[in-house]
């Protein structure tokens, strides 16, 4: 969890940041909308992408394990179908009589080996995806920044005077009673 939080504290702020710099003044809230729509769709279905990965080598994996292919029918699909579900079914057949303790160990161990062989595959595939995103931002954003979010652009002065709060009908500035500071 340290390293999903540095990793992760790294990339977000330093790319929010990116964002906003690239966005005009003007825009900026309209541009922090969309990049943090756009970051949590893209999370959501990034995670829903992985996991069916995951979930589709497991069942493969399993589907083809020798340990699986002995199975009475009824425990084939629950084996196949998830990690947990492997585990749950094993330990209710060997309560049952239909596997020997033997067997669910192995079965059990075959289920972890084809996760742990399908999220690594996943966790490669998100790197690489990562690397991807990364030369091709590295190659589609400007070297300067367009705007500065903080530094204002020209005609910044003008605007400003003419939003200023000492300026709306006569209404006393922040401090004023009656005029006087």
């Amino acid at each position: 969890w340290f390293f999903l939080g540095f990793g992760l504290g790294n990339v977000i702020a330093p790319a929010t940041t990116r964002m906003t710099l690239a966005t005009p003044p003007e825009k900026s809230g309209a541009g922090s909308a969309v990049q943090n729509t756009v970051r949590q769709v893209a999370a959501a279905i990034g995670i829903a992408v992985l996991s069916s990965l995951v979930a589709v080598s497991y069942s493969n994996s399993m589907d083809s394990a020798e340990s699986t292919s002995s199975l009475p029918s009824a425990l084939q699909g629950p084996v196949t179908d998830s990690i947990g579900g492997a585990y749950e079914a094993t330990t209710r057949a060997v309560g049952a009589g239909v596997l020997t303790p033997e067997q669910a160990a192995a079965i059990q161990a075959e289920a972890v080996d084809s996760f742990m062989t399908a999220f690594h595959m996943a966790a490669i595939g998100s790197a690489l995806l990562i690397l991807i995103a990364l030369v091709v931002l590295l190659w589609r954003l400007p070297a300067q920044p367009e705007h500065a979010a903080w530094g204002g652009h020209e005609g910044q002065a003008e605007i400003d005077e003419a939003l200023s709060p000492d300026e709306f009908e006569g209404e006393p500035a922040v401090g004023e009673v009656d005029g006087k500071a």
